[in-house]
């Protein structure tokens, strides 16, 4: 899905630059019509049509149409659930990665056999 744009915009440029060329214009005119048409299929191929398949038993094009209208109607509860997931999304790789960083940093202050300077497997600096 995400390599159509690509090709239709090829065969836009190339068509726009060989207008005095009749053949070069009508092939790329040919191709951007197939890839359009490609593209008005597709675009409601996605991952949510899978999803609806397995939330309604629909058959997987019924769902792919229905999911696609369910998205176009509620565009803008769909935007805030996405930028809520990446925002959680990011918080839990930060919390994450905090927690270890600080779990690492207690281990290596509090445990003997890091913290005693004569110990084989000592951090001199650990908070590197």
């Amino acid at each position: 899905l995400g390599i159509v744009p690509l090709p239709r915009d090829i065969m836009v440029l190339v068509g726009a630059d060989n207008q005095n060329n009749p053949v070069t214009a009508c092939c790329s005119c040919c191709c951007a019509c197939i890839l359009e048409l490609f593209n008005r299929v597709l675009k409601f191929m996605t991952r949510n049509a899978y999803v609806d398949t397995a939330l309604n038993s629909n058959d997987f094009c019924k769902a792919a149409y229905h999911s696609g209208m369910v998205l176009a109607h509620y565009s803008s509860e769909v935007a805030t659930v996405n930028v809520a997931t990446v925002i959680f999304q990011i918080a839990g790789f930060g919390g994450i990665a905090a927690a270890g960083g600080a779990l690492t940093h207690v281990l290596c202050k509090r445990v003997e056999r890091y913290s005693h300077e004569s110990s084989p497997h000592y951090v001199e600096y650990p908070f590197l």
